[in-house]
């Protein structure tokens, strides 16, 4: 079994972002989640403050890997570069036979840098 939650836009404030991981490893009787994905981007949170809070909970052993949902290409990179230590590996996103946006440079991005597109 693999574990993956998501984190609301309103809990992307560095205490907010524990507060919810920890509930939510409360909530699920877990000691630790297989992923954490942000819901989608929040302009009005930095992405510093918020992805930058992610590699701790990765080093303290309460989340094994970081996602994200809805970022386009520049918000990827903005992400990566504050990651640190530990990869941004999957990005959920609207992606279907009527819907193929993604495949004009996002897909792509997603593969040269091994971030899993989850559809």
């Amino acid at each position: 079994m693999f574990l993956a939650t998501k984190v609301s836009p309103q809990n992307f404030r560095r205490d907010d972002l524990r507060r919810s991981v920890d509930a939510s490893l409360e909530h699920l009787g877990v000691n630790v989640i297989d992923l954490v994905q942000l819901h989608q981007p929040n302009p009005a949170i930095p992405i510093e403050e918020t992805i930058g809070t992610l590699p701790d909970m990765v080093d303290a052993r309460k989340v094994k890997f970081m996602g994200v949902s809805i970022f386009s290409v520049a918000q990827l990179q903005a992400a990566q570069r504050v990651s640190g230590r530990h990869s941004i590996v999957s990005n959920q996103v609207r992606y279907h036979i009527i819907d193929r946006t993604i495949e004009k440079n996002l897909l792509k991005f997603c593969q040269a840098n091994r971030i899993t597109v989850n559809a």
